[in-house]
């Protein structure tokens, strides 16, 4: 019984953990499974994809590597994204990202393709359907000429994909921003620097379009200053 619930444990929880904390099942220089869940009958096979990217910032890489853990029950796939920032030029390794789901489409991470950046133009013209703007992206969200980092951490429903957000803070770390992701959580489809403002727009019915607007105001902190519905249909 003590075997099962360690299982279920990790299974069940959707969690982010940044690089100052620790997770057991995952090692600091690759990505691995639990040695507890890897001996599972139940595991089917696993699916690791390991990108580098040199052209989403002019000041960082980026090492992303991802886990989808398949499992022959029918259960949804247990997917691990570990995202390595390094320094351009020395390749030292900044900073880590961690990130676990159990809710991502087959698609997601498919490739090394669908990363976007809005710091060096990369795929910056790619439609982005259901508010789906890629895996992995590059932005200044909160205006102070730095580079940041969004990352898919779900698939989502009808109003498109989920995302976690970190901001570049001090000595080039990255701290997850609560408030953007439980609250903004999808990406935006309008930053407006002299506003520093971000808008979100999602499916709302038939012939609704959800808008929200985010700004960043002198205290450091974001506020949702509008929230309406727009009707697309014509009368």
């Amino acid at each position: 019984m003590k075997w099962t619930f360690i299982i279920l444990i990790f299974l069940i929880s959707c969690t982010e953990k940044h690089s100052n904390g620790q997770l057991n099942t995952i090692e600091s220089d690759s990505i691995k499974v639990d040695k507890t869940i890897a001996m599972s009958d139940n595991i089917d096979s696993n699916i690791t994809l390991e990108c580098i990217q040199r052209d989403l910032s002019n000041s960082f890489d980026f090492r992303i590597k991802f886990n989808r853990i398949l499992f022959q029950n029918g259960d949804n796939d247990s997917c691990i994204i570990k995202v390595y920032i390094l320094d351009k030029k020395t390749q030292k390794e900044l900073d880590s990202i961690l990130i676990t789901s159990r809710f991502m489409y087959e698609n997601v991470f498919k490739n090394c393709d669908n990363f976007r950046s809005f710091i060096t133009g990369k795929n910056i013209n790619n439609e982005a359907l259901d508010n789906d703007f890629g895996e992995f992206i590059v932005a200044d969200l909160n205006f102070d000429s730095k580079d940041d980092i969004a990352i898919i951490n779900d698939s989502g429903g009808n109003g498109g994909v989920f995302y976690n957000f970190y901001i570049q803070g001090e000595n080039n770390t990255f701290k997850l921003d609560k408030y953007l992701t439980d609250s903004m959580v999808y990406f935006p489809s309008e930053m407006i620097k002299n506003k520093k403002m971000l808008i979100t727009y999602v499916h709302a019915g038939v012939c609704g379009l959800g808008e929200q607007k985010f700004i960043y105001n002198s205290t450091n902190t974001w506020r949702m200053i509008s929230d309406k519905i727009i009707n697309t249909c014509k009368e």
